[in-house]
């Protein structure tokens, strides 16, 4: 079973209520369970979660997946928690793909380089004859976005280097993986199996002997260089922060309640002490992060709503007014009937 963390959920209110204009009190009445409920459930489960399901169904009935394509869900998600230092280690590795010298060495080095990524997914290639397959595991923790967005970013990058029309593709995702089979259809031509113990991506035919005519040997060497340079900014990046602050602030805008360091921890996949000493190493920490989050949604309500500075401190978790407003002209320099004024 696949376990989805909360702000998967909190996306899909967030899409009702920005495209549909529909409140959280019509959520909760469609859900048959509270927001609060659902919070302190900390996780859940997707495709077994009925109240998912009934979120996911109505969105379904508004034209939401077939109008934006997933938008901002399962196709962007994976990509909107990639920080910008990781879309730079992905267009390296997009360029050691397009200099490839086989189809073999292309699926190897996209294995090594995106288990090291992405430390959730595993990814290994196996030969079966003349056939190459890129098999793909996730860790159950941080399974909310699945291998379907990472397999239409491996097909893209690869059929862009190889002559792939005439070689059959067969992809497989292990159970409950695949959660748009018709949007993955539509990005990927293949035969498409939804019942594997893992998921893949086969190249059939003989793709072990494709060559890319396109290869550069010179190139080979600085491109490698380069990406490993990437790499080495990355373990010195930003990552549990940046992760952090997405999670607090989805949370935040969909649900109205912050989440606190335990369930963050969870749905990142280690434990409190773990998450605290790599926010350590960052130079950050939990508590402002959360503060952070919080004055973030509150100016986003000064601009877009007529609320009460006393509303707006309740919506956003602030216990008391005078709590929340030297918190916001701390983190913004005004205070919060200052910047109301500025944005009037």
């Amino acid at each position: 079973m696949l376990v989805y963390p909360l702000y998967a959920m909190a996306i899909y209110c967030d899409a009702l209520q920005r495209h549909y204009g529909v409140t959280l009190p019509q959520i909760e009445e469609r859900l048959g369970c509270s927001l609060q409920e659902l919070a302190q459930a900390e996780q859940i489960h997707f495709p077994h979660g009925a109240a998912v399901r009934r979120l996911v169904a109505w969105l379904d009935e508004l034209g939401y997946f077939a109008r934006f394509e997933l938008a901002p869900g399962a196709w962007q998600a994976q990509q909107a928690v990639l920080p910008a230092y990781s879309r730079r280690v992905l267009n390296g590795i997009a360029g050691e793909v397009l200099n490839s010298r086989s189809l073999e060495s292309c699926l190897l080095t996209l294995a090594g380089r995106l288990t090291a990524l992405a430390p959730s997914h595993r990814f290994w290639v196996e030969k079966e004859g003349e056939a190459l397959l890129l098999c793909h595991r996730q860790s159950a923790a941080l399974a909310y976005g699945g291998p379907q967005w990472w397999f239409v970013w491996i097909w893209q990058r690869v059929s862009e280097a190889f002559a792939l029309a005439q070689q059959p593709l067969n992809v497989t995702f292990a159970d409950g993986a695949l959660r748009d089979a018709a949007g993955f259809a539509r990005r990927v031509p293949c035969v498409l199996q939804q019942t594997g113990a893992i998921s893949s991506l086969r190249f059939g035919g003989r793709s072990a002997e494709l060559i890319n005519s396109r290869h550069n040997p010179a190139l080979q060497e600085p491109l490698r260089q380069l990406v490993d340079g990437y790499f080495r900014a990355e373990s010195s990046a930003p990552g549990t922060s940046f992760a952090v602050r997405e999670i607090l602030t989805s949370r935040l805008s969909a649900y109205g309640r912050s989440l606190d360091a335990d369930a963050v921890s969870v749905l990142l996949g280690m434990n409190r002490r773990t998450l605290h000493r790599r926010l350590d190493s960052e130079g950050a920490s939990f508590r402002a992060l959360r503060i952070e989050s919080r004055i973030e949604r509150a100016k986003q309500l000064f601009s877009t709503t007529t609320l009460s500075v006393a509303d707006i401190s309740e919506a956003v978790g602030f216990a008391a007014v005078s709590g929340f407003s030297r918190s916001f002209k701390a983190v913004t320099g005004v205070s919060p009937s200052e910047y109301r004024e500025r944005q009037e």
